[in-house]
């Protein structure tokens, strides 16, 4: 490895590249990481900090630390690929989606789900620019968009009763009903009452 690093380094950060998926592969992730810094190393010394392959090194690195649960080294990773892909590219390639979606995953991951949806969405709207509405990675964009909302929802609906919980308690009211508990049943009742109220009266009380 030494000789050929001096005689050919692209090529050694190839051979570096292909052992770090091997370690990938058998989720041996602190060799792959080990690996993939000196990957990322050789080739931003010989390619610049405006090449794309810099950038899927860097990205792929992300992708290591989010597999061995270190979110914000991960994260600063994927934001810095992102950036020399906004360079690089400008806002509209699909390399600049497919990161776009790596940092909304990891913001989902990490329960910041307003800014996953944010992220999600620059995401599909980049992919349908570049791809038919029934491609494979649009489809899947749109799954994973449709997920974060959900999240989203069940978020702040959780959030709503804890604060309503929070307030009862206060007031010495703990067993109280937290609104939207019952709403299916109250409904149901008052539908009930009011189709009961419309009724004609019996014929035989004339």
């Amino acid at each position: 490895h030494r000789e050929l690093a001096f005689t050919n380094p692209i090529g050694l950060a190839a051979s570096l590249r292909y052992a770090a998926d091997l370690c990938m592969r058998s989720r041996d992730f602190p060799a792959a990481l080990g690996l993939y810094e000196k990957v990322v190393d050789i080739r931003r010394r010989k390619m610049g900090e405006h090449d794309p392959e810099v950038a899927q090194s860097i990205e792929y690195l992300g992708e290591i630390h989010a597999q061995m649960g270190q979110f914000d080294k991960a994260l600063l990773l994927q934001e810095e690929a992102l950036n020399m892909r906004l360079n690089i590219y400008g806002n509209s390639h699909i390399d600049v989606a497919q990161n776009l979606r790596a940092i909304a995953t990891l913001q989902a991951m990490h329960g910041d789900f307003d800014e996953a949806v944010t992220l999600f969405t620059r995401s599909l709207n980049i992919l349908l620019k570049n791809f038919h509405k029934t491609h494979p990675q649009v489809e899947m964009v749109k799954v994973q968009l449709q997920m974060a909302r959900q999240q989203k929802k069940e978020e702040l609906r959780h959030l709503q009763k804890e604060v309503h919980q929070n307030t009862l308690e206060g007031k010495g009211l703990e067993n109280e009903r937290i609104p939207g508990d019952d709403y299916d049943e109250r409904i149901r009742k008052q539908s009930k009452a009011e189709t009961e109220a419309a009724e004609p009266e019996d014929s035989d009380s004339a």
